[in-house]
């Protein structure tokens, strides 16, 4: 026999009292795990409320209304427009119009052009296309039914436009 097949063997005693150990273990193991999850549930029965108090639902803002729909797409055509001018003291809106939806916005302003002199331009924002000039004025803007937007709620200012200024 080799040194590794060798086994001393054990007392009888010694497997009873190895046998004996591991279930008592095994037992209260098993008592503690019970008594532990006991007290869990029984602790979070506690101070579990029966009935969790409402959260109010924020309520929706009210719907605006198709001509408070119209300005503010409006508005935001225009500042666009607003954003690309150099000196914005000195812009005059001469007329804003819009179509029903606001897919076409014409814009019609006077501002300060790069000689120092005051010159009156022409846009047009047809889905989202900035054009500049006659030609574009006469194709999407003369001669069309069109809302004029000039007065009516359109505030074109600074504090309105920020989020366009560089």
């Amino acid at each position: 026999m080799s040194e590794f097949t060798h086994r001393p063997k054990r007392a009888p005693s010694d497997l009873g009292k190895m046998l004996i150990f591991v279930a008592v273990a095994v037992i209260g193991l098993t008592w503690c795990t019970v008594e532990l999850l006991g007290m869990v549930s029984t602790s979070l029965a506690d101070h579990t409320p029966e009935a969790a108090p409402a959260t109010p639902v924020p309520e929706k803002p009210p719907e605006k209304s198709p001509e408070d729909k119209l300005a503010d797409k409006v508005t935001f055509d225009t500042c666009i427009i607003y954003a690309g001018i150099i000196d914005r003291n000195a812009i005059q809106w001469i007329s804003i119009l819009a179509d029903d939806n606001a897919t076409t916005v014409c814009l019609r302003y006077s501002g300060r052009n790069g000689f120092g002199g005051m010159s009156a331009e022409n846009a047009v924002i047809h889905h989202g296309k900035i054009s500049y000039g006659v030609a574009s004025w006469n194709q999407h803007c003369a001669h069309r039914r069109m809302h004029d937007m000039t007065w009516d709620k359109i505030n074109i200012n600074p504090a309105v436009c920020s989020p366009f200024l560089r």
